[in-house]
């Protein structure tokens, strides 16, 4: 299995060798142009991560971070998967996919129907990873996409998706030679992904999930917008800010009472190592790690990598080190009908 992570800002061969070192073999990246943020804002994001931190803002400093992972001689990858794309900014889409193609990646991870077939209209020839806004909940999304779409190389199984389903997409795809990729580690969600038009970030814990613990009412989301406004108006720095982390260690239930607490809580967050390697065992071509805008990526990866190499569950737990971290809250497949699997 490979080991898919996302990057932002890392240009040089130092910085990417950690990450090549901790075992990731292809590395996705998002791009917001000038031509698109200065007629869209920013915040209109073409791959679901609507903040400068965790794209690359030029064409020089993305062929760079493509050039040094092709220098490790791993794929790189581009993140073109938001849910819509109007006309107007469907023309710069393709644009931007053309762009990236010339400059020699692997792949594009797209979530838009129209815009996979604009691509391919445009004359681009570029494989397709499906992304999870393209909502393959079942086989036969695998069979319609497939019908439909020349080029498709992978489909990522959205993270509502449980072990169970996971398997049953393993099992059917062999006979129909269909690269699927799953999450190991990450932030799950109660929502589909591809119904969800709400901002989509790991780094900061968006306001539907505040209600989970039922800590928090609806009257609390005034905090949180006005939190947010405070980071658009530059009166806070989104990555000094230390709210999201607060609230990214409560959720769960989970107490930090070390540094290596403070990393499961902070970094890991939510992990799903348990399953891969069943995932291994039924043939799941990729696991994913999204990192993007993330810290400790290394680290992360370190860990998805010794969890493909386990035979067991408990050698998983093993890897994590903490009973209370893996006592259930921090599940990502955490499915009461998933025990038997």
């Amino acid at each position: 299995m490979d080991v898919v992570v996302g990057i932002n800002g890392l240009t040089t061969d130092d910085e990417i060798k950690p990450l090549v070192e901790a075992g990731a073999e292809e590395f996705y990246m998002g791009y917001i142009p000038e031509y698109w943020s200065g007629r869209f804002g920013w915040e209109i994001a073409p791959n679901r991560r609507p903040y400068h931190e965790y794209n690359y803002l030029s064409l020089e400093s993305l062929s760079a971070a493509k050039d040094s992972v092709k220098r490790f001689g791993k794929k790189a990858l581009l993140a073109v998967n938001e849910h819509e794309y109007p006309p107007e900014r469907m023309s710069e889409a393709v644009r931007m996919v053309r762009e990236c193609v010339s400059l020699g990646f692997d792949a594009v991870i797209i979530s838009n129907i129209a815009l996979a077939l604009e691509i391919r209209e445009a004359g681009i020839d570029v494989p397709f990873h499906i992304s999870i806004g393209g909502l393959v909940n079942n086989y036969e999304a695998v069979k319609f996409y497939k019908k439909h779409i020349p080029g498709i190389r992978r489909f990522i199984l959205p993270r509502d998706l449980t072990v169970r389903e996971i398997r049953s997409f393993a099992l059917k795809s062999k006979d129909d030679d269909i690269s699927l990729e799953a999450f190991g580690v990450g932030d799950p969600c109660a929502w589909s992904d591809g119904y969800c038009l709400a901002w989509h970030s790991a780094g900061i814990a968006p306001f539907c999930s505040w209600f989970f613990t039922g800590d928090r009412k609806l009257t609390d989301l005034r905090s949180f917008f006005d939190w947010r406004d405070k980071i658009r108006s530059g009166d806070i720095s989104f990555v000094d800010s230390v709210e999201p982390i607060k609230a990214r260690a409560k959720f769960g239930g989970f107490k930090p009472s070390s540094e290596r607490d403070d990393f499961l809580a902070d970094i890991v967050r939510v992990c799903g190592l348990c399953a891969i390697p069943l995932f291994k065992k039924w043939g799941i071509d990729a696991i994913k790690v999204p990192a993007r805008g993330g810290e400790k990526r290394d680290a992360v990866i370190d860990l998805v990598t010794r969890a493909m190499a386990a035979e067991s569950p408990e050698e998983c737990k093993a890897l994590i080190g903490s009973e209370e971290f893996c006592a259930g809250s921090r599940c990502y497949y955490n499915y009461p009908s998933e025990k038997d699997v």
